[in-house]
């Protein structure tokens, strides 16, 4: 498959289901821990537009390019050398994925998490803003470096 050698192709699986793992892990977190917050009736903001409420007319072109441009980038990788690039690609497509759930159930991201400066959030944000962090860091200087040509 892609022509790897098998031992490339057990890394690359590997950091699939890593992937994988960290996508379901936080889908079922970030939306129970919304339906904990409703039901023991914490503060919250109802989001309907992205990071911030910013651009509330574009949400859907905004979430569904994030989500498109992840899944295609997961699909893509031949190889995934670094479990650190498994890992944040499984928490940004996962947190992508469930703030769609979000807009698709009930129109709107629930954001309930606060820290006492700056806007509400909810586990799915984080999780898109921790994944990308790792990324980048694994593209710019770690294992997975992307290398001038």
């Amino acid at each position: 498959m892609y022509g790897l050698r098998e031992e490339e192709e057990e890394v690359r699986l590997r950091g699939i289901g890593l992937s994988l793992a960290f996508l379901s892990l936080v889908v079922v977190a970030d939306q129970l821990s919304k339906w904990l917050a409703v039901w023991m009736d914490f503060g919250f903001t109802e989001n309907r537009g992205i990071a911030f409420g910013l651009f509330p007319s574009f949400d859907w072109v905004f979430l569904l390019a994030a989500v498109v441009l992840g899944l295609g980038w997961f699909l893509r990788v031949k190889k995934f050398s670094s479990p650190l690039t498994s890992v944040g690609l499984g928490l940004f497509i996962g947190g992508g994925s469930s703030n769609l759930v979000d807009r698709v159930v009930r129109g709107s991201v629930f954001d309930f998490l606060w820290i006492g400066i700056g806007p509400r959030f909810n586990l799915a944000d984080f999780a898109i803003t921790f994944g990308l962090a790792l990324l980048s860091w694994s593209i710019l200087v770690g294992k997975d470096r992307v290398k001038a040509q």
